[in-house]
């Protein structure tokens, strides 16, 4: 992520250098540290979390919001479904420009 950020303000001092002049770098300066100070917040959390806690709960929430998206999922392909079977039997030509033909 820093290399990344690092390689985009160089760019935008030697590619466009009316750009990089009429940039803020105050408040991109004050953003950066606040992100790598939130950052290390968070991960310092989530690893005392993770050393004290177990993913119980965790588990349940990925099954309950897998249960909810495939749940979604299955009422929106069911307006669908008559469609695709008749493109199935018919043996359309496959055009994937659309999208894939199993696809919802």
């Amino acid at each position: 992520m820093l290399a990344a950020s690092g390689y985009k303000i160089f760019e935008a001092f030697h590619k466009h250098a009316g750009a990089a002049a009429q940039e803020n770098w105050r408040m991109v300066i004050l953003a950066s540290v606040v992100a790598a100070v939130v950052s290390f917040i968070a991960v310092k959390w989530l690893l005392r979390y993770v050393q004290t806690h177990t993913f119980i709960a965790f588990g349940w929430y990925r099954v309950a919001l897998g249960a909810a998206l495939l749940n979604r999922r299955r009422h929106a392909c069911h307006s669908q479904t008559r469609r695709i079977v008749v493109q199935i039997r018919a043996k359309p030509p496959l055009d994937l420009r659309h999208g894939h033909p199993f696809a919802c």
